[in-house]
């Protein structure tokens, strides 16, 4: 059929050139499937009826091949030809011969648009100036951004750029991390402060902490990069271009001298860079070691809790006889309870006699506490037991009860110490609610407002203490 001859005199068969076969052929009656097996055929003939000179693609699968190949490098199909066969083509008009010839000159300005290797022939890729067959460097496009002599430039330009970058100094870094440093000395603080049960290390530890968070939120806020920042964007800059550089010298340029000496010098940067990151890395992991194994070393070394406790006792032995003390006092036999309270409430069982140790800012410590500084003394008068006797005091409001000492000879005993007071007074205690209801009891304690340092004072005190009288 002419159509189909004119559309194969290039060898190539368009889609747009089967498209107009196929109509003019269903006008004329024929059958879709009888056309397109005679197209096909026609195509394979014409396919077959080359000559070396005239391949640009490879009769199998389509590909672009060297005109020295003798088997596609794409798909493997051997390469045979033949000699050209002259192809006599009517010279027929028409709407679908036109079309048929517009898709022939569009074949054949695609052709010569190929960029060919002029040593063996065979097509560039389009962004290499280097022939993947033979090795030929093409240098026509002096003003191409692959051109070799750019590349140079664009090597040397980045390892000028790397050398001028800033190169931390393992004293900038630490101070870089300073917030991770004031955080850990926080902690080494706390283990410490466990350690050695002393509340100062405590403080220090709230303080460094609550700085480290101080700084690390100053940080996040600050603009810009850190030194420490832009030195590592820039080594990571530097490793990727290295390595982009590298591909396009073994790509492109057929591992050019020039471009490889200049890699060997970059290279050489990158490593020096690499080498100081790591010898800083390297210190200030061992500063840090050091510094975790600090606390460390001290917790393990620190006396246990019994230990600690009979260091302390050792050094502050009256503190601790005065809150260890503890004496049974009788009620008295025969004024237990005031003429003024007699008739509310009575006292039963015995009360204890205990001295507390107070701190000179007025807390009150225990048995564990290594003190320093001023320790003064209150006397304590606990386990009180008051019943009602069911009368009700209407002045239950302004009552307060306190506590009288006597020795065996019922004499007054530490008069100087009074007044021993109720602990808890208000409108809602058990006393009050006691006295007001009529019903009820009291069980509870009573201290002395006064206070003293005199040891030996107390020890009188201690000694003379017998009997008890609420009033």
């Amino acid at each position: 059929m002419m159509l189909t001859a004119e559309a194969l005199k290039d060898r190539v068969l368009t889609y747009v050139e089967r498209q107009t076969i196929i109509k003019a052929a269903l006008n004329d009656g024929i059958p879709e499937a009888e056309i397109n097996q005679y197209i096909n055929n026609a195509l394979q003939r014409r396919l077959n009826d080359f000559s070396r000179e005239e391949l640009k693609r490879c009769p199998a699968c389509g590909s672009q091949i060297p005109l020295l190949s003798h088997q596609c490098q794409y798909c493997g199909a051997e390469l045979e030809h033949h000699e050209n066969k002259d192809i006599n083509v009517l010279n027929v008009q028409g709407e679908e011969m036109q079309i048929i010839r517009r898709e022939n000159l569009k074949t054949e300005l695609e052709r010569q648009n190929i960029k060919n290797c002029p040593d063996c022939g065979a097509p560039f890729p389009l962004i290499s100036n280097v022939c993947s067959f033979c090795g030929h460097i093409l240098h026509e496009k002096s003003d191409s951004e692959f051109n070799v002599e750019t590349l140079i430039q664009n090597i040397q330009a980045a390892i000028d750029k790397l050398k001028k970058a800033p190169k931390p100094t393992f004293l900038t870094v630490l101070m870089f991390r300073i917030d991770v440093i004031l955080f850990y000395f926080a902690a080494a603080f706390l283990i410490i402060s466990s350690a050695a049960d002393d509340t100062s290390y405590l403080c220090w530890s709230s303080f460094l902490l609550i700085t480290s968070l101080i700084m690390l939120a100053a940080k996040s806020m600050q603009k810009g990069d850190s030194p420490v920042q832009v030195a590592d964007k820039e080594y990571y800059s530097a490793i990727n271009s290295y390595e982009m550089y590298s591909r396009q010298t073994d790509t492109l340029y057929g591992e050019n001298y020039d471009a490889k000496k200049l890699l060997e010098n970059y290279s050489g940067e990158i490593n020096k860079i690499k080498k100081m990151r790591s010898t800083n890395r390297s210190i200030i992991t061992s500063l840090f070691l050091l510094m975790m194994a600090v606390p460390v070393i001290l917790y393990l070394r620190a006396p246990s809790i019994s230990e600690q406790y009979q260091i302390s006792r050792n050094t502050y032995p009256k503190i601790y006889e005065m809150s260890e003390f503890s004496k049974v006092l009788k009620p008295h036999p025969v004024y237990p309870v005031s003429d003024m309270y007699a008739g509310f409430f009575s006292v039963k069982d015995d009360a204890t006699l205990m001295f507390d140790p107070i701190m000179e800012g007025g807390y009150r410590i225990n048995e564990y506490d290594a003190e320093t500084g001023k320790i003064v003394y209150k006397i304590r008068v606990d386990n009180l037991n008051l019943i009602s006797t069911g009368k009700k005091n209407g002045d239950s409001d302004t009552c307060v009860l306190k506590v009288f000492l006597w020795d065996k000879n019922k004499k007054p005993v530490g008069k100087d110490l009074y007044p021993i007071i109720i602990r808890f007074h208000d409108d809602d205690d058990d006393v009050s609610v006691m006295l007001k209801n009529g019903k009820g009891h009291y069980y509870g304690d009573f201290v002395s407002k006064k206070s003293t340092n005199n040891y030996d004072r107390l020890k009188e005190v201690a000694d003379s203490a017998y009997y008890y009288t609420v009033f």
